[in-house]
């Protein structure tokens, strides 16, 4: 009843869902491996050392020398 009053609808002929174990890592260290490249806190930690990374460059380039040329011609 109450999937009717939810949906407004018999729900018809219904299927077993399929293992949840399908859808789990093999073993501790798929599991450890898919939370280190898919963790949101991971991820967002590994573009802030990228930043930092790209600060330095930024902050080294501006000590290098730097050389400047021009000319002209006049009549």
């Amino acid at each position: 009843a109450t999937y009717r009053q939810i949906v407004g609808d018999e729900p018809g002929r219904l299927r077993a869902a399929s293992p949840l174990s399908k859808l789990l890592p093999s073993n501790l260290d798929a599991a450890i491996a898919i939370a280190s490249s898919e963790h949101p806190a991971i991820l967002a930690t590994q573009h802030l050392v990228d930043a930092a990374a790209f600060g330095v460059k930024s902050a080294e380039g501006a000590l290098l020398p730097q050389l400047s040329a021009s000319a002209g011609v006049s009549s």
